[in-house]
């Protein structure tokens, strides 16, 4: 099956408290390599009809700069504006800082989003849950977590919640480890710890 339109929407918003940084602009895997959002533009942006940034910059990507929806907060916040700003139906969405995102994997969850035009999110989940930050979302999923954050907190449903209110299709583990064995995708750099973990894995697969 050949790869559906698609956008690119990479979720860089936050503060990054625990890493003391701006975790986008990380170069990485060293310090003379590209940031991260640059590594996740390389890797995923193939193919994208467009490349979308929410975020206050674009990194110096090819990319749009889109705003955080102003009625949310945190992830979701971000996911939503994008979702508006998108002029596709599906958008392959990931965090600024998962910096190994397996393509393999990312054209696997485009097809089967081709394939169930009923699922408003396919997301692969893992033993910890939903891996809702690598994910493909259809932007009419937009007008189902507005209302249903209208009716919530002041800040709207955390992520794991959101998916709660639409259609999901989930891609179970085993499936998903044909493509991605060791969760490369879903490793995320939210401290410096992690950060030298996902060092580490980038070292293996340059070894490969």
């Amino acid at each position: 099956m050949s790869r559906p339109e698609f956008s690119l929407l990479i979720l860089a918003g936050g503060q990054s408290s625990r890493m003391g940084r701006d975790k986008a602009a990380i170069p990485f895997p060293g310090p003379q390599d590209p940031p991260i959002i640059h590594q996740i533009h390389r890797r995923l942006g193939e193919g994208a009809r467009e490349c979308l940034v929410a975020a206050p910059e674009t990194y110096g990507l090819p990319a749009r700069r889109v705003a955080d929806h102003p009625a949310f907060a945190g992830p979701l916040a971000g996911l939503l504006g994008g979702l508006a700003a998108c002029r596709t139906e599906l958008a392959l969405v990931v965090a600024a800082d998962l910096p190994c995102p397996e393509p393999q994997l990312a054209a696997h969850l485009l097809e089967l989003a081709a394939a169930d035009p009923a699922a408003d999110v396919v997301v692969p989940v893992a033993s910890r849950g939903p891996e809702a930050m690598f994910a493909v979302y259809r932007t009419r999923a937009l007008a189902q977590l507005e209302g249903a954050g209208r009716r919530g907190s002041a800040r709207g449903p955390s992520m794991r919640e959101a998916l709660a209110l639409v259609r999901v299709h989930e891609v179970p583990e085993p499936e998903w480890r044909r493509l991605d064995p060791v969760g490369a995708s879903f490793t995320d750099c939210d401290t410096p710890r992690e950060l030298a973990v996902a060092v580490g894995l980038a070292a293996g697969r340059r070894e490969e």
